[in-house]
């Protein structure tokens, strides 16, 4: 895998500077795209040609919602460098985003040809690539078979990437279990997947939603899961956050704050928990406890695939609501299309309460 510190070295003027921070494979690895952003920012700002700048830019833009400048950076990285499959497993990564937020069929159908034909060029060149191979598995899983979808496949896909790296393609193996309704044979490669590698989020976060599928007799199950994973990855950000909603619909407060705590102490620089354990609270009528978590988030920047701000004052504006305070309602709503104008669902609601 391409490696820019050197680059961005050069571009800073400090190799000794760079050297002393964590790698962007490693930020990306982690999630930590914040600190990632004025490194990447500066990197294509002196760099606007370089391909792997472009490359880079594109995952920013993708960790930051916006699916459609993603693919164009990542189709223009192409172009510099056509036979690269970093960069294709890039382009076709942007292109499923974007597929995922178009809502008409024939416009989704030069997305799919995208996703998929990247995909393919990059697993020609690299036929190792563990992304390219997994997003070529999604592909083959969730496209129709009209539109070139095939389950055989994407069977083959995951066993493929077995020989790759085996917990991520017992994984895949498990989604394929699951797909053929095998339940308790998806959880047995996953406990596969885990045993094999401790540290595997992917394995863990099936088993928890498998276990959510069971609800409520499972919940506990769920919060056991999570808490495993949290003991192999201290900075699993979404294993702290599905703990803290699930921890929020058992009504466990004590270990609820203690969860938030440990992750915020953990992941300073992401409060996804706080927003988590919110929702959660808001939708079993806790709605005394909803309002501070909802302020803690608000109280920094979203950190990357992360909900965004407006998403946090359209549930201000729920709250509000359901609280009977209408014109603190207005106002959250107005805020979250102040930040995001086309957040259609906000404007449904401040339409509803003014004029409803």
């Amino acid at each position: 895998m391409f490696k820019p510190a050197f680059h961005v070295s050069l571009l800073l003027g400090s190799v000794a500077l760079v050297a002393q921070e964590p790698s962007f494979d490693t930020l990306r690895a982690d999630g930590r795209w914040k600190q990632l952003r004025p490194r990447i920012e500066g990197w294509y700002r002196t760099k606007p040609q370089d391909p792997y700048a472009l490359l880079w830019m594109s995952r920013l833009k993708l960790a930051f919602g916006d699916s459609q400048a993603a693919l164009d950076l990542a189709r223009k990285a192409v172009a510099f460098k056509s036979t690269d499959p970093e960069l294709l497993t890039q382009q076709g990564v942007a292109a499923r985003a974007v597929l995922d937020e178009t809502d008409s069929v024939l416009k989704m159908l030069p997305y799919a040809k995208e996703w998929r034909k990247s995909l393919e060029a990059a697993l020609a060149v690299n036929p190792t690539s563990e992304e390219a191979t997994e997003s070529l598995f999604w592909f083959f899983q969730r496209a129709p078979s009209m539109g070139g979808g095939s389950k055989s496949k994407a069977k083959e896909l995951a066993q493929q990437l077995t020989t790759i790296k085996a917990a991520a393609g017992l994984v895949l193996q498990a989604w394929v279990a699951c797909d053929a309704k095998d339940l308790e044979g998806a959880k047995r490669l996953l406990d596969q997947a885990i045993t094999t590698d401790r540290h595997c989020l992917d394995a863990y976060r099936l088993m928890v939603t498998l276990h959510l599928g069971q609800k409520p007799q499972a919940l506990d199950a769920a919060a056991a899961t999570c808490r495993k994973a949290l003991e192999a990855n201290p900075t699993a950000i979404k294993a702290s956050a599905t703990l803290a909603a699930i921890l929020a619909e058992q009504g466990k407060w004590g270990e609820l704050e203690t969860t938030l705590s440990k992750a915020k102490q953990h992941c300073p620089d992401n409060l996804l928990p706080y927003f988590y354990a919110a929702h959660e609270l808001l939708s079993e009528k806790q709605l005394d406890k909803v309002e501070p978590y909802l302020r803690t988030y608000l109280s920094q920047d979203p950190e990357g695939f992360a909900p965004d701000h407006a998403r946090a004052h359209a549930l201000l504006g729920q709250l509000f609501e359901q609280q009977g305070r209408r014109p603190e309602a207005i106002k959250a709503y107005e805020q979250a299309l102040g930040l995001r104008p086309t957040f259609a669902s906000a404007k449904k609601e401040l339409e509803r309460l003014k004029h409803g």
